[in-house]
């Protein structure tokens, strides 16, 4: 096992490269321990650029709905709509995300191709310093996370250049430095799917947390499919499984789905022309799956129900609308 000293070299990139690519090497999940994760996240999280001040009070009765990606499937931005469905359902979001690492379309990618314009400050969009009022605004704010994390740039490219997958594709939604006090986290791999469980209830700073996997690799809830959910607060660790009835299948695309792909689809979801597709139903359940776990809805299935009307009613269009304002009048003050 590395030690702190070591995780702390490699993470801020002091070390040769030949060294740092045999420690990355290490860090696959095959090989990783609770006690390494831990001192990992620990050791990015001294990182930490506060801007602000107010993170802890943003997240203290707020959500972040995020997957960690890395399942190789054609992948729609399921957890960036859903936290526009949360927000039209009077959900105060924080939703802690990046660009695309190993796909095309990062949830700040596709925000950008919706039109959501954000504040550019060194090449890093920016929105951190109007949280407050943002949060005011329309319920839903979007954290960049190398505007939190810059030391991790670099350190990128070395993961880039290594080209495995370490546990730095799945520690993203644990950096959210508001510490939300509700989770709804998608995990592709089922080895980590239980680490990153056993993490938060052992770390005791989220009030309750649904962790879940789709059986066949999504990091979310699989509308047509089996799934396994791990549900976490201060006093209890559950198991259990959630079977989608949507008969429709998701796509198995030759060629994955581009960031333009995924905004044609969203703003169709928005709009109410789409109320069938599985892109829709996924929205709907994990959606469902947030409004369970804040107290909304009674169950996953009630919450989706929920979700679906919200969609038709055209709230998630005028939240849609507020948010795009909001973050424009931020993105315009800064020009």
């Amino acid at each position: 096992m590395l030690t702190e000293n070591q995780i702390s070299d490699l993470i801020a990139m002091r070390l040769p490269e030949k060294e740092a690519r045999q420690y990355l090497l290490k860090l696959t999940p095959d090989k990783i321990s609770l006690a390494l994760l831990s001192s990992i996240v620990h050791a990015v999280r001294e990182t930490c650029v506060d801007k602000s001040g107010v993170l802890t009070k943003l997240g203290h009765d707020a959500i972040d709905c995020c997957g960690t990606g890395g399942s190789g499937l054609s992948h729609f931005n399921t957890s960036t709509v859903v936290a526009f469905v949360l927000a039209a359902a009077g959900v105060k979001v924080v939703k802690f995300g990046n660009r695309a690492a190993s796909g095309s379309s990062g949830s700040f990618d596709f925000l950008q191709a919706l039109g959501i314009g954000f504040r550019e400050a060194g090449g890093q969009s920016d929105p951190i310093n109007e949280a407050e009022e943002i949060a005011g605004s329309c319920n839903l704010i979007f954290l960049y996370a190398p505007s939190f994390y810059p030391v991790l740039a670099e350190f990128a490219k070395l993961r880039k250049a290594v080209g495995v997958r370490t546990v730095f594709n799945f520690i993203g939604p644990l950096l959210n430095p508001t510490d939300p006090a509700y989770r709804l986290l998608g995990v592709s791999e089922l080895q980590m799917q239980h680490l990153l469980a056993t993490f938060l209830k052992q770390e005791d700073k989220t009030d309750l947390a649904l962790v879940v996997r789709a059986e066949n690799g999504l990091d979310e809830l699989n509308p047509s499919g089996v799934n396994d959910l791990i549900y976490i607060n201060k006093h209890d660790f559950r198991q259990t499984t959630f079977v989608g009835t949507t008969e429709i299948d998701i796509p198995q695309c030759e060629s994955k789905l581009t960031v333009e792909d995924n905004a044609a689809i969203a703003q169709k979801i928005f709009s109410q022309a789409d109320d069938s597709s599985i892109y829709f139903e996924m929205v709907a359940l994990n959606a469902g799956a947030g409004l369970s776990l804040v107290g909304k809805a009674d169950s996953i299935e009630d919450g989706r129900l929920m979700a679906r009307k919200i969609i038709k009613d055209g709230l998630v269009q005028k939240k849609f609308e507020e948010c795009k304002k909001v973050y424009g009048k931020f993105a315009k003050c800064s020009s």
